[in-house]
């Protein structure tokens, strides 16, 4: 039969997190934002139950846990490391939490689906001066706040609505 694969990420993320629940994080500066962990009780809840169905499965089912989602190259170095053969696998499902769908209802998107991430480190630099003359010296902060709405207009004024587009910048850090 064919091999279908099921994709959950599962990094935690390098935030602080400031809940008192019991669920919260355990080590100080990292946590389990966008629902990673989650997606990793998801996947393991779903391996139980088809190891519990394997006598009727037609197939193979590969369960991959994806490191490095919110970084760079999680998928792409797991591909590079062979994740999708021996089997070989015909489909991926990507298994992600949609907080804008209702509890036990699952949506379904065939193609591309949510964004990938990239790092980027953009230097802008300027000169000083005094604030009463700004005229004297090139203000860095607002040239990059230019940028920021220069590469915001190219997602809404040049990609087509029907398409799937974010740009998103987590950070900025000025003085």
């Amino acid at each position: 039969g064919k091999t279908v694969a099921i994709r959950a990420d599962m990094d935690a993320l390098p935030i602080s997190e400031s809940s008192s629940h019991a669920c919260c994080s355990q080590t100080p500066g990292i946590m389990h934002a966008c629902g990673h962990d989650a997606h990793t009780a998801i996947l393991l809840g779903t391996a139980k139950l088809l190891q519990s169905m394997r006598e009727s499965l037609h197939g193979s089912v590969k369960l991959l846990f994806q490191p490095a989602e919110e970084t760079i190259g999680g998928a792409a170095r797991m591909i590079a490391q062979g994740c999708l053969e021996s089997p070989h696998v015909d489909s991926v499902l990507g298994l992600h939490v949609a907080g804008d769908l209702p509890a036990g209802q699952i949506g379904l998107k065939y193609g591309k689906m949510y964004a990938a991430s990239d790092m980027l480190t953009l230097k802008v630099y300027g000169t000083s001066c005094h604030g009463a003359h700004p005229n004297e010296g090139v203000d860095a902060i607002l040239i990059a706040a230019q940028i920021l709405t220069a590469v915001q207009s190219l997602i809404s004024r040049n990609i087509s609505p029907t398409d799937s587009a974010v740009c998103s910048f987590g950070s900025i850090h000025g003085g």
